[in-house]
């Protein structure tokens, strides 16, 4: 009975597996021009950047580094947007439909795509900017200034790992937010969470402003690497429920 059992679950295993595979080929071939000129683009547009700014006789410093994170993550959420464009049409919606798989099979690649790819992609566009800044400078001045990249110390500075989570919570907020988006109303799905997320940080505002103004906080008192790790963690819980509300929106459409 148990051999039965393993060799059942083994062959819907590699079923599985295979269907997924399938799957991600499917998207590949049919998106696979719009994945290059979205590569080409991106990294062409950190080369000019950097070219301009050597030309200029100028290196990047940590206000431009903080401008690519704001630019570079706002790239990064219309990507996230777009993660499901094809249900925004008829046609599109029925390909979703009659392509063999489970509501899985077909929610992780795209979301993978989206959230690793881009992620990928944003940190080989800073060192292209990076190289690219430091040649332009060096062709224009003949002064070759060695490369210096961000290379956080984990280990030896908590401050910097825990800068370092934050700022990998909130990446990954940024990005649930707009899959959660693209799953549950397609069209114009960057304008409309984009709006959402706007009146949320408003009302966000406003409670912590009510909280500081009526309530006496000591602030010496606080332990402020504790408040930063329970952010990390709030934000992290919030990013999976995004993410698994955006998959029930996709397998509420798939029973449809």
């Amino acid at each position: 009975m148990d051999t039965t059992y393993n060799s059942q679950m083994e062959t819907t295993f590699r079923k599985g597996n295979s269907r997924l595979w399938d799957i991600c080929k499917k998207l590949y071939i049919e998106h696979r021009k719009t994945i290059l000129i979205t590569i080409c683009a991106y990294l062409g547009g950190c080369m000019v950047i950097g070219i301009w700014q050597g030309m200029s006789g100028s290196l990047a410093e940590d206000g431009s580094k903080v401008a690519y994170v704001f630019i570079s993550g706002l790239i990064c959420a219309v990507a996230a947007s777009l993660t499901f464009n094809d249900l925004s049409t008829k046609e599109g919606r029925i390909a979703f439909l009659m392509t063999p798989g489970t509501a899985l099979d077909k929610f992780m690649p795209r979301v993978i795509t989206t959230v690793i790819g881009m992620c990928v992609l944003a940190f080989i566009g800073y060192y292209v900017w990076i190289m690219t800044d430091v040649l332009a400078l060096g062709l224009k001045t003949s002064v070759w200034v060695p490369l210096t990249f961000y290379t956080p110390q984990f280990w030896s500075s908590q401050e910097e790992f825990l800068g370092f989570a934050l700022l990998v919570s909130l990446f990954l907020f940024n990005e649930s937010l707009y899959i959660f988006g693209a799953a549950a109303w397609p069209k114009k799905s960057f304008l409309k969470t984009t709006a959402i997320f706007i009146a949320l940080q408003i009302v966000l505002n406003i409670i912590a402003l009510l909280i500081f103004r009526n309530f006496d906080i000591n602030y010496k008192s606080l332990d402020v690497e504790l408040f930063g790790w329970i952010a990390v963690g709030i934000m992290l819980a919030i990013d999976a429920a995004l993410i698994y509300a955006a998959y029930k929106n996709i397998e509420r459409k798939q029973v449809i």
